[in-house]
């Protein structure tokens, strides 16, 4: 077992173990030592047992993980943006439901979406986006948006995502003019006021998304809908997509 992340050094991106060089990256930034980490867990499934937004919902530990290491294993400050996370998924119970099998099944657009096999040296998972796939006539954007919701939580349900993050590449091959339908004024407004809103950002995933080598938390429509407006900018005239 490797102990040190090197610049030569990528990780597969199914892991059963942790480094220890990320359990040292855990303890440094995230306050993760055993003791805290086991007292906390224990804390924060008290206070959800005695909330009633909590009631009958049977939380798996690697979910609460994900929330507790967001805010550095401080049950109390994890409270909220679970509860925001909660409400959000209500909200918006259309996202977490599942692709149709035949749509999945018999569609290439739904292939758009690719894991890597391997993580970045600093122990990224990188997910893969090639928008040219992506068919919006035969793939709804109410469909591609479900799935990249579900590839997301899928990523950070692994111990090394959460310590991590990951980070996603746009590739924009073969897009088109077809592309620009979704680009409606609607998912326009919506991501760049959810872009803007900082009390809005970081209320409803806790993510760490690594970009140009700095991790951040970000809110989940976010990410969503992030390559709608770069779509504009690719696929659209120069004069006009640079006003986006």
């Amino acid at each position: 077992m490797e102990k040190e992340a090197n610049q030569n050094k990528f990780y597969p991106f199914e892991m059963d173990y942790l480094p220890e060089c990320f359990r040292e990256k855990a303890a440094k930034e995230l306050n993760e030592v055993p003791e805290q980490r086991t007292e906390e867990l224990r804390t924060f499934k008290e206070m959800l047992s005695t909330n009633k937004v909590f009631a009958g919902i049977d939380f798996e530990d690697d979910f609460l993980w994900l929330f507790l290491r967001h805010t550095k294993h401080n049950a109390s400050k994890t409270l909220p943006y679970l509860r925001n996370f909660i409400q959000f998924r209500r909200n918006y119970s259309w996202l977490f439901q599942s692709v149709s099998d035949d749509l999945f099944n018999t569609s290439p657009a739904t292939k758009c979406f690719s894991i890597l096999p391997k993580r970045t040296p600093d122990g990224c998972a990188v997910l893969l986006i090639e928008l040219g796939k992506w068919d919006p006539d035969e793939f709804p954007l109410e469909d591609f948006k479900k799935m990249f919701l579900s590839v997301a939580l899928q990523i950070l349900r692994c111990p090394v995502t959460q310590i991590n993050g990951f980070k996603i590449i746009h590739d924009f091959k073969d897009t088109t003019v077809k592309h620009l339908k979704v680009c409606t004024p609607q998912n326009l407004y919506l991501e760049y006021h959810v872009g803007l809103v900082d009390e809005f950002t970081n209320q409803h995933l806790s993510m760490r998304y690594s970009s140009d080598g700095k991790s951040l938390s970000i809110q989940g429509l976010l990410l969503i809908l992030r390559p709608i407006s770069i779509i504009v900018v690719f696929v659209m005239p120069r004069r006009v997509g640079s006003k986006f």
